[in-house]
């Protein structure tokens, strides 16, 4: 029964994204530029905690590394950003820097993906109700 149970919370995590498939862990995983260029802010979002949350962690050797890879997907968001890039992006520089890990964008990828469903949800994708009214029945003649 507890086997169950614990495949069912692990499930359950996985669903939500809590759980990563695969944390990046050195240069070898690094994505070209061409495909980070493709990715939507959100999936910009996520690689650049998955840097963070391992660049930034005390006496890291990768340290360097991730902010060596900021440095492309920088490049790959100036694209979309021009200079102007989210809040989230230099905080995750300066926490790698300060092996500071609790400033990586993790909160900022949350807020991120809430909107993504938000946009791509049922709801949103109906038309929205008229407001026009029904014409107003005539007065009646006394």
């Amino acid at each position: 029964m507890w086997k169950q149970a614990a495949i069912g919370v692990i499930l359950f995590l996985a669903c939500l994204g809590v759980l990563p498939a695969q944390a990046w862990e050195g240069k070898k995983d690094n994505k070209a530029v061409d495909d980070l260029e493709r990715m939507d802010e959100w999936e910009l979002c996520q690689e650049v905690d998955e840097v963070c949350n391992q660049a930034a962690l005390p006496a890291s050797e990768i340290t360097m590394e991730g902010l060596d890879y900021l440095t492309t997907i920088r490049r790959a968001m100036q694209k979309r950003h021009g200079e102007e890039l989210p809040l989230w992006f230099p905080e995750a520089s300066t926490a790698i820097a300060t092996h500071a890990q609790q400033h990586c964008p993790s909160a900022a990828c949350v807020r991120l993906k809430a909107g993504r469903r938000a946009q791509h949800s049922p709801a949103a994708d109906e038309e929205p109700a008229s407001q026009e009214q029904a014409p107003a029945p005539p007065l009646e003649e006394r």
